[in-house]
């Protein structure tokens, strides 16, 4: 086995197979290096302790990786009508919400699924309302919550597990 493994050479990754950028010392994905690990360059011969949390380089990749969401192009769920979600295990759905009263409305999922919902308000940062997960349960993630005529809403549906692809639905009501 170690003779087979000796004759194998690493292959060095071409460029275009990476997705990178140039060293970033201060970045969080850095460990710490104590004096004498690092040759080059120089100045960090003393060691290397970055500098704790995101640098600029890790959010600009973060943003890159992680783009902001546009609530203003989520599907709008209005009273009464259903929502196929057309999800996978572990993808989510987001919707608007505006109510045209002030009252209580309730949110549900139907079908045959693990899912878990989430509302929040829609300003930034967003803040959290309503939350329920049916946790596997022979149930259906619901919830009750008052809620303001012309509030703009933002509906996040989780879906964790489903029986049959497009069998699960969301209404407000």
């Amino acid at each position: 086995m170690a003779a087979a493994c000796a004759a194998r050479s690493l292959a060095k990754i071409t460029p275009d197979e990476v997705q990178g950028s140039v060293w970033d010392p201060d970045s969080v994905m850095h460990y710490a290096f104590e004096a004498g690990l690092i040759l080059k360059p120089a100045k960090y011969q003393g060691g290397l302790t970055p500098a704790g949390g995101l640098s600029a380089r890790d959010r600009t990749w973060a943003l890159k990786f992680y783009p902001p969401q546009n609530p203003a192009a989520f599907p709008r769920l209005t009273p009464l009508n259903s929502a196929t979600l057309s999800l996978s295990a572990g993808e989510q759905a987001d919707f608007t919400f505006v109510p045209t009263a002030t009252r209580a409305y309730e949110f549900r999922t139907f079908g045959t699924s693990d899912t878990t919902l989430a509302l929040f308000d829609g300003t930034a940062p967003a803040k959290l309302l309503a939350t329920d997960d049916d946790s596997g349960e022979d149930r259906n993630a619901h919830f009750k919550v008052s809620l303001k005529a012309n509030g703009r809403y933002l509906l996040r549906v989780r879906l964790q597990f489903v029986e049959s692809h497009g069998e699960t639905a969301v209404m407000v009501w």
